[in-house]
């Protein structure tokens, strides 16, 4: 099966006049079986180990991202390396904690993209990626993509795939121990209800939401499975008590308390001085919002940061248009919440 799929390959290049190992990125078909993934990335790696000059080469597969979309998953592969190549990035590839062997051990020539980055043009030649559809039916294809006319790579781009984190914050807060009560169960709903890449929609548009309620809670979760574990047993936990301390948990990632009737602000200096007056000054020039109290600025802050909340003041605002933020906010009075049968399917690459 490698020998099929490495003719496939080598009469692409052939027709496009240049050698695999100019072609930095490569998404593969990446079903995520045993043997069709250890047949697609020895194929690969037996080609580029067979070039004279040894650089490093990158893989990845969409299907991570949205599943087998079956006669279209090389179209979906094929959309991938244009945006690819268009924003001058190379994206990650989802949940790859462990390589597949077939990489071998140390790694070689051939890796996965375990984290996203931008794609640095190589010296004298313009991007180039690589897009394969191996076995569909007993046919293989491999198409060769070169990148356009020179353009500056987006920042904004960058920012994302350097923004990629494990867990997410969900915050509530209340005005009561009933009221959070409330709230609780509606996350509970919520967290039933989505997928993991809608978890950072919810915490955004739970913390877009109004955020000065005095009992307060949050929870640190990997997944919305764990989240909903997560809020079982602060509801659990709620049932017997009428503290709001009971809840916290934080060996399970929940932090739960109340806050000050008057909360009170300090700033702290990282050196060690003895004279407060001293200690003053140098804070004064560098921290932005101690200036701001003591000058007492017109500048415009979020209320919530002087009424005890820090949370909501780092808080990134979710369009209401979004399925989670219309669920959360109430702003459909229809349900937008979708089925499980409906979510993209999980691939198992």
């Amino acid at each position: 099966m490698a020998a099929g799929q490495m003719r496939a390959i080598a009469k692409a290049y052939q027709r496009a006049g240049y050698s695999i190992n100019t072609v930095d990125l490569f998404e593969g078909h990446g079903t995520g079986t045993a043997l069709g993934d250890k047949t697609e990335i020895t194929a690969l790696r037996s080609m580029l180990e067979q070039e004279d000059e040894k650089r490093l080469h990158w893989l990845g597969s969409i299907k991570g991202n949205i599943g087998h979309c079956k006669a279209a998953a090389g179209v979906a592969g094929l959309m991938k390396a244009v945006m690819a190549l268009r924003n001058k990035i190379i994206p990650p590839s989802v949940a790859c904690l462990q390589p597949n062997g077939a990489f071998g051990r140390p790694l070689g020539v051939l890796r996965p993209a375990t984290h996203g980055s931008a794609w640095e043009k190589p010296a004298g030649q313009r991007r180039r990626a690589g897009v394969s559809a191996m076995g569909f039916g007993g046919a293989n294809a491999h198409i060769t993509l070169e990148e356009a006319d020179e353009s500056t790579v987006n920042e904004a781009h960058l920012a994302v795939i350097h923004s990629a984190q494990s867990h997410e914050l969900v915050c509530l807060s209340a005005d009561s121990l009933p009221a959070l009560h409330k709230r609780l169960r509606r996350l509970h709903e919520v967290a039933r209800q989505i997928c993991r890449a809608q978890l950072t929609d919810l915490s955004a548009a739970v913390l877009s939401g109004e955020q000065r309620g005095r009992y307060r809670i949050a929870f640190v979760s990997e997944s919305p499975w764990e989240l909903s574990k997560q809020v079982e047993y602060a509801l659990g936990a709620m049932d017997g008590s009428d503290d709001i301390h009971a809840l916290d948990a934080s060996k399970r990632g929940i932090f739960a308390g109340i806050t000050r009737d008057e909360p009170k602000i300090a700033f702290l200096s990282r050196a060690r001085v003895r004279s407060a007056s001293i200690w003053a000054r140098p804070s004064f020039a560098v921290t932005p919002l101690y200036a701001i109290f003591m000058n007492e600025s017109k500048a415009t802050w979020p209320t919530c940061c002087l009424s005890g909340c820090a949370a909501s003041c780092w808080s990134i605002p979710i369009p209401s248009t979004t399925t989670v933020g219309r669920s959360w906010s109430g702003a459909s009075a229809t349900p937008a919440w979708p089925s499980p049968a409906s979510l993209p399917p999980r691939s198992p690459t």
